[in-house]
Parts: structure tokens; sequence; C-alpha cells
């Protein structure tokens, strides 16, 4: 090996230029199974916040007689004095265990969506992202269907004897009595509230996250992704609440004895404005938007914190 020529000199051997080749990537979007591991800790983490809005929602939206006309505070107060703080939370066990698995879905899902849709090299446009959350709402929502179903029958339950049955006790009802098709009753009016609501919440904060926290050091990274939850929440159920609202009067009808029965989504929407009044389809909304609102923004701000821990783009 040859020394240094420059050494009696006391000058350094100049060092040559080492080439360096950049390799860029040109395939698919990597997605990595850590966003399901953050979608479920996000979705349980919101659900259990804002679990005790979500049960009066749908005491009010399935049109319970005792709670119907009764103000927030009023119906909090009647939830606390009849079955105490239990009361709040009355069907969170499987609350969680469909809303985790659902959010972990929707945020794997939409990724994909979004790698198979969108190209690499491209932000995409809010249209492209309305399509991809279409489709995660679709898919993550049809396998936890069954689940909601049984989250909302528990919701409605006044009589603690009835609750005790829990999860596994009403899914054999629903068997016993309609067979494997009685766990998509109303799957159909669900998949027509779900794609647009999916689309519009996730392609929203997706846009206000890109405009506003383009990166993971932006400067006040929580509250940032809080007020783009938040505003992508009560955007999407505000559009989108009516189909919500008859999703869950077709899920209740036959099973529970507050609710009438109807044969299908035009036959709910006709007895609704004709029994009901032209209201009927707003009915519950200021309590829903009021758990909209911290739901959404505790969901996409714990996802996105999640995220930023376990080093997920």
């Amino acid at each position: 090996m040859m020394g240094n020529r420059f050494a009696p000199y006391g000058i350094k051997e100049p060092q040559k230029e080492v080439p360096v080749v950049k390799i860029e990537k040109t395939g698919k979007k990597e997605v990595s199974l850590k966003h399901f591991i953050t979608g479920a800790i996000a979705g349980a983490v919101s659900r259990t916040t804002t679990c005790p809005l979500e049960r009066l929602k749908i005491l009010r939206q399935t049109s319970v007689k005792s709670y119907s006309k009764l103000s927030l505070d009023q119906a909090m107060m009647k939830i606390y004095r009849n079955e105490g703080i239990i009361g709040f939370y009355k069907g969170n066990g499987v609350n969680i265990f469909r809303a985790s698995p659902c959010a972990a879905l929707e945020f794997l899902f939409y990724e994909i969506y979004k790698s198979l849709l969108i190209k690499p090299e491209d932000v995409g446009t809010f249209q492209s992202k309305l399509v991809c959350g279409a489709l995660t709402g679709v898919t993550a929502n049809t396998i936890t269907y069954p689940l909601d179903l049984v989250k909302t029958i528990l919701s409605v339950q006044l009589n603690p004897r009835h609750y005790k049955k829990g999860i596994i006790g009403h899914l054999k009802i629903i068997y016993r009595k309609e067979g494997i098709l009685g766990f998509y009753k109303g799957w159909v009016t669900t998949m027509i509230g779900i794609a647009p609501y999916i689309a519009i919440k996730m392609a929203t904060f997706d846009v206000l996250k890109t405009r506003f926290c383009p990166d993971k050091n932006t400067p006040h990274f929580d509250i940032i992704n809080l007020a783009c939850g938040a505003a992508a929440g009560m955007i999407s159920m505000s559009v989108t609440y009516p189909l919500d609202l008859v999703k869950r009067r077709i899920q209740l009808a036959g099973i529970n004895k507050h609710a009438r029965s109807y044969d299908g989504l035009f036959h709910c929407l006709v007895s609704m404005l004709m029994y009901e009044g032209p209201r009927s389809f707003w009915k519950g909304l200021n309590p829903c938007i009021l758990k909209m609102i911290p739901a959404t923004a505790i969901l996409f701000a714990t996802n996105e914190r999640l995220k930023k821990w376990l080093n997920v783009e």
C-alpha cells in the first residue's frame, strides 16, 4: 500500500471524492401494522372519554320516551339518579370492543387505500382522499358491524336484568331469532351513511393536517391536531347525521320495545316524516355534536401523538 507522498512536506494527502449514488424509492408507500396499533389505542381512549354523551345520543335518537323531551342537563341528571355513575358508561365495554378495532382498521385501511390509489410522489387531492375514506369506511365497518349492532341494543337498555346478558348473550339472542343475517340488520343503510361520514372525516383531517401540521416537529403539534380533529368531526357528523339516526332506528326495529318496526330505509324515512315531522331527522343532534367534537379531536390527536412516539409515517 502506498504511503502519503505529501508527508515530508507536512501536507495531508487530498482525499478523492467518492461518488454517492442516490437510490429513490419508486414503489408504493409502505404501510406499517403500527397504524393498526396506534388506531386501536386512540379509539379506546376516545370512546371511553366520550361514552356518557354517546349513550345519551342513542337514547334520544331511538325515541326512548323518558329521555326524548329532556334537555341535555336534565337527561344527564336522570341517568345519574336512576343508574348512578355506571349508567353513563352502560355499553362502554362493547363500545371499546367495537370502536377500538374499528378505529384501528380505519387508520390501517385508509393508509392502504392511499398507497394503492395515490401516487407516492403526490400528496393527493381532496377528492382522491374522499374515495380512500369511503372505501375505508365500508371495509372497516363491515368487519365490525355486529358489535355496533349490539352496542346500540345495550345502550338503550333501561332494565339492569336485560343489560346483564352482555355482549355474548345478545349475540346469541340475535342469532336464535334471525340467524347470521340478523347480525347485519340495517347494513345497507349503515354503509350509505358511513361511507360519506368516514370519507369526509378522514379526508378533512388529512387535508387540514397537511396544511397546518406538515411534520412531526411543527410547534404546538398536539393542539393543532386536536383542532383539526375537532373540525373534521363536526363537519362530517353535521353532514351525515340523519343517516346515522335512521341506521340506529332500523337496527333496533323488532328488538327493543322502545323502537318502532321498519321494513327498510325508505319505510323508515317516510314513517319518521309522517309521524314525527322533519325535525325528527335531527333528534339528538346537540349531544351528538358535543360528543363528536371532543371524540374526533381526541382520536386524531392521540393517534398522531402515538405515531410520533413510534416513528410511524
